[in-house]
């Protein structure tokens, strides 16, 4: 993982997690390519390699 301050990447993860679970979870229209897609956002986001 690259350098990165760990308190800002854990809010922002969070956050970028709530904002994309919350609304389709709350509307029922989460779709099931969404687990993957918040897993890859979050992997990227760490700076782990593809």
């Amino acid at each position: 993982m690259p350098p990165q301050d760990p308190e800002l990447t854990s809010t922002a993860v969070v956050g970028a997690l709530a904002e994309a679970m919350v609304g389709p979870l709350a509307a029922g229209v989460a779709g099931p390519d969404t687990i993957a897609g918040l897993i890859t956002f979050i992997h990227r986001a760490l700076g782990v390699p593809s």
